[in-house]
């Protein structure tokens, strides 16, 4: 009598159940962001900045997705940190979007929109100006009503251009939005605006 052959059988049995069991090499892999690449594969082209949550559409109507990528820094305490920009373009309008995920830091959102305006201040003659809450502050309240969203607009004078600064802070994040437009264009500023009302629509 052949002990062996009922284990033998046995082993045969489950090696073939394991090999049936092992999915297919040509099986497409599920995407995992890693801490160097943190951008995941969205919905209908999206992209989604996974440490913050924070998501870049591939167009804001009629703005067209140019660029997602990464900017490696380090933290105050020296970890590194892995922020998030897109940028956007609409070059019938001759307007720009750009917009940044990043860590806040320690920093307020109120110290973090000061830098904003004071940078764009020094780099050229801008001065802040006051819209009616329809149009850029009424773009933030309708995707946060407490305090914490909110927005600039600088004109500038010499250049003729619109800047909008936008602001949002979910936990240890900031989501910031720069979106640049030239004053003489008044169906171009009302374009970028809805731009801007719809990206942040689009934030957690």
């Amino acid at each position: 009598m052949n002990i062996l052959k009922p284990a033998l059988s046995g082993l045969c049995l489950g090696l073939l159940a394991a090999c049936q069991s092992t999915p297919s090499s040509d099986a497409p892999p599920t995407p995992i962001a890693t801490p160097a690449d943190p951008w995941l594969p969205g919905l209908n082209g999206d992209a989604l900045h996974d440490p913050s949550g924070g998501l870049c559409p591939q167009s804001l109507g009629t703005f067209t997705r140019t660029e997602f990528s990464t900017i490696e820094l380090e933290s105050k305490d020296g970890s590194p940190r892995y922020d998030g920009i897109c940028r956007y373009n609409n070059a019938d309008i001759d307007a720009n979007i750009t917009t940044f995920f990043f860590i806040t830091d320690g920093l307020t959102q109120t110290d973090e929109m000061r830098a904003s305006v004071a940078s764009i201040e020094e780099r050229r003659n801008a001065r802040i100006t006051q819209l009616p809450t329809s149009t850029c502050q009424g773009a933030i309240q309708t995707v946060r009503s407490e305090p914490g969203g909110n927005c600039i607009v600088l004109d500038s004078s010499g250049a003729g251009m619109r800047e909008y600064i936008t602001m949002l802070t979910r936990d240890d994040w900031f989501t910031k939005l720069r979106a640049t437009v030239p004053t003489s264009d008044e169906d171009g500023m009302r374009i970028t605006l809805a731009a801007i009302m719809e990206f942040n629509a689009n934030q957690p």
